[in-house]
């Protein structure tokens, strides 16, 4: 999508973030740097000095902009002479801000914006339309003055509608000096006009009509009148809208003849509106020109992490009547589901398919995926009684509290804050406060809610029953109740899991406890004990093996650590401790057993003997060499007895891999006895190297990154069985 105003551009990539280029004088280009022209794109930026993300439509004045983001706001930038930023200054911005609905609240719940010369107008999802700035026209009659300069959104009066505000609206567009809105009235379309019946051009001549009124001697119009054609009846069918410089174009459906119409009113002077004449129209005539169809096109925006609960609009910011719907979730068919926008609030891949049904177009389609991130944290139920407000959340973050949703003040930090509540968001009036929190990186802005209780809560208390689990990898608890807050110790900063089910990875033999609180009516239990006996219900084979090293390293690794990985697992759920003599022993149910012997002396801490990607935490430069994998498949045979114990094997590397995040320049391959063997130049990040052991049982290796140099020593095990 792209968009140009009187002398800058502005494009929006599929990322979400938004580009500028050309005049800054303003600061129109929102990348900090008002009065600095660029002739190459640059990106906006927010009042953080960070890029503006999550926009779905972009629209640009004279010298100013405005654009929308997923979640229904508004930022601008640029010229606010006429106060079109909305914030209630006439200060210029270099940065986009949000657009305020009154000096405290932010403007919510847009679904279109359109940008005029020196003004704006925004769409809200009920239907009704906000303008600001010079909303209503510019006297050019009174020495250029503005007929109403509005600070902040105002709603657009209903004018000839007869409503009081103008409502049911489908689409908004700003020209220059005037504005125009598509209208849905008892089943039919009609569109709507209101500002400046007559331009001035650079040299003062004056072209009217741009209203579509019929009336010649109409100077401007603060309320919306409907537009007519030129027989006098008002434009029915109406599909699409366009205002610009003086003139209005209309697209409409001819319901007779299923076909497209263009029609337009205004400035004529260079036959804009291809009648074969220069006289200016005052009334929507029918343009001269073959009807291609407007084709449709799709963007739902970037891909989305959020954590529950979240509730996001998605549009594909293409919006016609001639346009057909359809919305799917997981690849499967919404049903009812036919409109432009979609609101959602579950995790999944949405995706939206558009047809024109009139005309030969492509169905276009566009798919957004919504991650839900997982939270570490709980939001509790809290109360208050008096005028002081303490408001906490479960478990362990990088919290952040604000008054808002969309403040950029930060008033606390960590699990618990107490204000005043003067200082804090009312829902209900001494009754219901609202603050907001977000878990830094991971989680978007979420409420927290404080409800006014002063009577003393009855004695709470859920008692779960203990239960008797089999001994596994995970456990899961289930019970019938959902608000449940599950805790691993008896501190309430041990938070592990909300809801009526907890997943525990890892628990021993015998007695266990976990610990969780109730919730309802706003009270909430003690930190109860949750007991759980582990049984060994499948039959245990013992393993037993010995590891076997050089003569003159052995030393050096006795008493180190072998585990015991499942297949396809990362992580140890046996860890044995190599005897004196070298050996090791542990038990195992039945199944398929890889294992894999980890050095922790410091002498060798940069060597993992197992394959690359069951490297746990990565050393700087990474140096790994293949290990036999022993699989033990045991199936139903029976125990194995001392005949049968295997031999753990270390065999001769084939290959040691080399990946450093900066380019390694060099390296020089020496013998324990510090003779050189090779030195190679790398100028590389990674390297192979092959067949550099030969007869050595320990190398050394000089690195050389950048004016660093590392020395790292390898060991080289050597091929023997039982």
């Amino acid at each position: 999508m792209v968009a140009a105003g009187e002398s800058h551009s502005i494009a929006l990539l599929a990322s979400g973030e938004v580009l500028t280029w050309g005049d800054n004088y303003y600061g129109q280009l929102g990348n900090n740097n008002k009065g600095v022209n660029s002739y190459s794109p640059v990106f906006v930026l927010n009042e953080a000095g960070l890029k503006l993300k999550n926009i779905i439509a972009i629209s640009a004045g004279a010298s100013h902009c405005y654009a929308l983001s997923a979640s229904g706001l508004v930022y601008a930038w640029g010229n606010n002479a006429t106060k079109q930023l909305a914030d209630g200054s006439l200060i210029h911005k270099q940065f986009a801000t949000l657009v305020k609905l009154n000096k405290t609240e932010i403007l919510t719940d847009i679904v279109a914006i359109s940008a005029g010369a020196n003004h704006g107008l925004f769409l809200h999802k009920n239907g009704f339309v906000y303008g600001v700035g010079a909303y209503m026209g510019l006297d050019n009659f009174a020495g250029e003055t503005y007929y109403e300069i509005a600070s902040f959104p105002k709603k657009i009066v209903g004018g000839e509608t007869g409503t009081d505000i103008l409502t049911n609206v489908k689409a908004i567009s700003a020209g220059y000096n005037h504005s125009l809105a598509k209208v849905e009235i008892d089943g039919n379309s009609y569109a709507v006009s209101w500002g400046d019946n007559k331009f001035y051009d650079i040299i003062l001549q004056t072209y009217g009509g741009q209203l579509g009124v019929g009336d010649k001697t109409l100077l401007y119009s603060r309320k919306p009148m409907y537009v007519k054609s030129n027989d006098g009846e008002v434009l029915k069918n109406v599909n699409t809208i366009l205002a610009g410089s003086g003139i209005s174009l209309f697209e409409l459906i001819n319901q007779e003849t299923a076909s497209i119409e263009f029609w337009g009113c205004g400035a004529n002077n260079v036959k804009q509106l291809l009648n074969n004449s220069l006289q200016d129209e005052y009334y929507a005539i029918e343009m001269n020109l073959p009807c291609l169809p407007l084709c449709p096109s799709a963007f739902l925006g970037p891909d989305l992490q959020l954590c529950a609960p979240f509730t996001v609009t998605l549009s594909s910011g293409d919006g016609a009547a001639t346009y057909s719907y359809k919305w799917y979730y997981n690849d499967s068919v919404i049903d009812n589901m036919t409109q432009e926008h979609l609101l959602v609030s579950t995790p999944g891949v949405y995706k939206i398919s558009i047809d024109n049904l009139y005309g030969n177009c492509k169905t276009v389609s566009d798919e957004v995926e919504i991650k839900e991130n997982s939270k570490t944290f709980a939001l509790k139920p809290n109360t208050f009684c008096n005028s002081q407000l303490t408001f906490e959340v479960y478990g362990k973050g990088n919290f952040n509290w604000y008054n808002s949703e969309f403040s950029s003040e930060v008033i606390g930090t960590g699990n618990i804050i107490s204000l005043p509540k003067e200082e804090i968001e009312t829902l209900i009036a001494d009754s219901v406060y609202r603050l907001w929190i977000d878990d830094e990186g991971i989680c978007q802005r979420l409420p927290v809610y404080a409800t006014k209780k002063c009577d003393s809560c009855n004695e709470l208390y859920l008692k779960i029953a203990d239960t008797s689990l089999c001994k596994s990898n995970s456990y899961e608890i289930v019970v019938d109740e959902a608000a449940i807050f599950w805790f691993s110790d008896s501190s309430k900063n041990s938070f592990i899991a909300e809801g009526n089910k907890v997943t525990v990875p890892f628990l021993q033999l015998g007695e266990n406890k976990l610990y969780y609180t109730h919730s309802k009516n706003n009270c909430e239990s003690l930190l109860t004990p949750l007991i759980i006996n582990v049984k060994q219900c499948n039959k245990l084979y013992s393993i037993k093996g010995k590891v076997f090293f050089p003569e003159n390293i052995t030393n050096t690794l006795t008493g180190k650590i072998i585990c015991f990985y499942k297949e396809n697992m990362h992580t140890p759920f046996v860890e044995s401790l190599i005897k004196s003599d070298n050996t090791f022993e542990c038990s195992l149910e039945a199944g398929i057993i890889k294992i894999c012997f980890v050095p922790s002396s410091s002498l060798l801490d940069t060597l993992w003997f197992g394959n690359y990607y069951d490297i746990g935490s990565s050393p700087f430069i990474h140096l790994h060499s293949n290990i036999i994998e022993m699989k033990l498949d045991y199936g139903n045979t029976n125990a194995l007895d001392e005949e049968d114990t295997p031999v753990f094997i270390l065999t001769t590397p084939s290959k040691i891999f080399l990946e450093s995040d900066d380019v390694i320049e060099s390296i020089i391959v020496y013998s324990i006895q510090g003779v050189p063997l090779c030195e190679m130049n790398v100028n590389n990040k990674s390297l192979e190297i092959e067949n550099v052991f030969d007869n050595h049982n320990i190398l050394i290796l000089s690195i050389i990154i950048g004016e660093q140099q590392f020395f790292y020593k390898i060991l080289n095990t050597q091929h023997r069985g039982k």
